[in-house]
């Protein structure tokens, strides 16, 4: 049975004979219905009508709790009862509205008439009462039976109708919930979608915070372009370096760079594109103020979520990198040079010796006054100029064997006048204004004279057209204050002043001329040490060294060097004879790989009454003090470089060997390394090349009286 057919009823009354009234109402027997039918066909003389007289199902409860068990026994078997009539009174249990109310508990769309003869309740209290009043009808007894029928026809078909409303609405409702799932799960996957959006766009903020804070809090220029060469991003270092904003992020290399190196620009950009890979790139982009500047450019292709190409670019200013790597090639060429000229100086100083020996020794035997004497004075004198040169570039190798000593700086420049003149040239008025006491100082002389020297040719320099070119000296007072500006002691100082009227020096510029390597001048035209060494001489010497310049009227330098007593120089016009030099009768061995140079020696020494042995080398020297009836020797003395075994290896083993042997080393190159060891400058003597008879008189005796506790002390 559907629910559209659904016509059972239930019938709850106490009164048996109600239910048999109502099963003749709604569920006649068919026999006597077929013969109403005839009846009325006779009556009214018409064949009645075909149609189908529905018919009623019915069930009987006598009390409201049987009615309630059958109804649900009839849910649970699934044919529901559409319609209930129920009578008010029920003695004795529930009545009538307690019924109706225990019948919706199970059966919401039930429908129900309630019959009654009596007022028991008005229509407001059982509405009241009720839950469901619209499946309501009340049926006043007694009833008509038309009515009762009426009533039966049109709640049942109610019932079924609203079962049938009932499921639409199921239907509806699963639709609606099943969209509403559909939706739900949509929104979820919205917020889903949206949260991790914005938790995208969250990560991406930061990550683009991260990175423009990278950017503008490093040091390294940043920038990029787009395929056309206008800049789309410049960072803070970008900025501040060439005085740019990031509304000139918009401009290209020709608005911001002259033609040639935006042109080059662009070119390597270009490159880059169509490598599609990084490339390294040293490219000029001027600072301000600045009209040389080398970059080093990293230079990278980036492509857009559009796919649009650009080129992203990281830049480091190389301009004082490559400058000190300059340098740094000019100091070892200086080096080479420095290393090439002090072996020749070394092996020039053997010459030297020789010369100096033997002419020495001719001299003593000639006759004072006479042309012999003179010519071979000469002979001294070019030997001497000879040792000059050769202390020079042994200056200039950082590798002279130099001992301060007091000298008078008149006289000192008055030595290298010509030298002076020849380097100012004719075009330059050089005057020399020597204070009438000039002073003496403690210094090398060389450097002294290399001092000045750079200080001259500065000056020439800077007068290309000629001009007026002065040296002046004058003792001067350092005052306290003065004194602790420049880190030295307060008192007497003599003054060298080098005064020119050249193109003069901005301050920017003075503020640097003292330091190493940095040159005004052309490529390949300085070396950018003269004036370092100056201001490393004068600092040396225990004074200081100013400078006063203006552009356009010269420039004057003022060295400072403190000012010493005059010491007591003999004047020796003539190398003193033999019977004037320090003599004795020790046994001397004399160890050197130049054979002029050991037979000079040997022979000044036999003169001067030493016993005299000689040696070729180390080895030899070595044997012939190691042998078991070894010779006997008060000193040694030993070149230092010498091949298979040198003069400081040979001093070592006598130490060890011989304790009681004296030694006295002899070189003319002091960037000998082995000179440098601090046990051999403390035992022993040092006598530097070329040196002249009374030299090696003198250093062979205090070698000889030298105690190796003593401080050493150069012979």
């Amino acid at each position: 049975m559907t629910q559209e057919e659904n016509n059972r009823i239930l019938i709850v009354d106490d009164n048996p004979a109600i239910h048999a009234d109502f099963r003749k109402i709604l569920a006649p027997e068919v026999k006597r219905a077929v013969d109403l039918a005839a009846a009325e066909a006779i009556l009214f003389g018409q064949t009645p009508p075909s149609a189908t007289r529905k018919t009623f199902e019915i069930d009987s409860a006598f009390q409201g709790e049987e009615a309630l068990s059958m109804l649900r026994s009839a849910q649970a078997a699934g044919r529901p009862y559409a319609l209930a009539f129920v009578d008010v009174r029920m003695p004795p249990g529930w009545d009538g509205v307690q019924t109706m109310i225990r019948l919706w508990e199970v059966a919401p769309d039930l429908q129900i008439v309630l019959c009654t003869a009596y007022s028991d309740y008005s229509w407001q209290e059982v509405a009241e009462k009720v839950s469901a009043p619209h499946n309501l009808v009340v049926l006043k007894k007694p009833f008509d039976n038309i009515e009762v029928l009426l009533l039966a026809h049109a709640l049942c078909y109610k019932w079924a109708a609203t079962q049938a409303a009932n499921a639409q609405l199921e239907q509806l409702n699963a639709m609606v919930a099943e969209r509403t799932c559909e939706l739900d799960r949509t929104n979820a996957e919205l917020r889903q979608e949206i949260g991790e959006r914005r938790r995208g766009e969250e990560i991406l903020r930061e990550s683009e915070e991260r990175f423009r804070a990278f950017m503008d809090n490093s040091p390294v220029v940043a920038f990029t372009k787009d395929r056309n060469g206008r800049y789309v991003y410049l960072n803070k270092a970008f900025e501040k370096q060439f005085g740019l904003s990031r509304d000139d992020a918009t401009r290209t290399d020709f608005d911001l760079w002259p033609a040639e190196v935006a042109a080059e620009m662009q070119a390597n950009d270009a490159v880059v594109l169509e490598a599609g890979e990084s490339r390294e790139f040293l490219e000029r982009m001027p600072l301000p103020g600045r009209d040389e500047n080398q970059w080093l450019v990293l230079k990278f292709p980036i492509r857009d979520r559009h796919g649009d190409r650009f080129v992203g670019g990281v830049a480091v200013d190389i301009t004082e990198r490559t400058q000190l790597e300059s340098q740094r090639r000019q100091s070892q060429k200086l080096e080479a040079v420095g290393q090439l000229a002090g072996g020749v100086a070394h092996d020039f100083n053997n010459i030297l010796a020789v010369i100096i020996g033997y002419t020495e020794t001719l001299m003593s035997l000639a006759e004072p006054e006479g042309t012999l004497a003179q010519n071979l004075s000469e002979i001294l004198k070019a030997a001497d100029r000879g040792t000059g040169l050769i202390a020079q570039l042994l200056a200039f190798s950082r590798n002279q064997v130099t001992w301060p000593r007091i000298i008078d700086v008149n006289s000192t420049i008055i030595d290298i006048d010509k030298i002076l003149h020849r380097i100012a040239g004719e075009d330059i008025y050089f005057t020399l204004l020597l204070g009438p006491e000039g002073g003496c100082i403690k210094a090398e002389p060389g450097q002294i004279e290399q001092l000045i020297v750079n200080l001259v040719v500065n000056a020439r320099d800077s007068m290309a057209t000629g001009g007026e070119l002065r040296v002046e000296t004058e003792q001067v007072v350092v005052s306290n204050s003065e004194a602790e500006a420049e880190g030295v002691t307060p008192g007497e100082y003599v003054l060298v002043q080098v005064a020119d009227t050249g193109t003069g020096m901005s301050p920017e510029t003075q503020a640097h001329i003292f330091e190493p390597f940095f040159t005004t001048k052309e490529d390949g035209k300085g070396t950018g040490l003269g004036l370092a060494t100056c201001y490393g001489i004068a600092k040396q010497s225990g004074g200081f060294i100013r400078v006063e310049s203006e552009l356009g009227k010269g420039t004057t330098f003022r060295v400072y060097l403190p000012r010493v007593e005059p010491a007591a120089v003999p004047d020796l016009p003539h190398p003193p004879r033999a019977s004037e030099l320090p003599k004795g009768d020790e046994s001397i061995l004399v160890v050197e790989d130049e054979e002029s140079l050991r037979e000079v020696t040997v022979a000044t020494l036999r003169e001067l009454g030493y016993k005299v042995r000689e040696a070729a080398d180390g080895e030899i020297a070595q044997r012939m003090l190691s042998a078991s009836d070894g010779i006997r020797v008060d000193l040694v003395l030993t070149d230092v470089g010498m091949p298979r075994l040198d003069g400081v290896t040979l001093a070592h083993w006598l130490e060890t060997h011989r304790p009681e042997v004296r030694v006295l080393l002899v070189s003319g190159y002091a960037g000998d390394k082995r000179l440098r060891d601090e046990d051999v400058a403390l035992d022993h003597r040092f006598l530097a090349k070329p040196f002249t008879r009374a030299q090696l008189a003198t250093a062979v005796r205090k070698a000889l009286e030298h105690k190796r506790e003593t401080s050493p002390v150069s012979a």
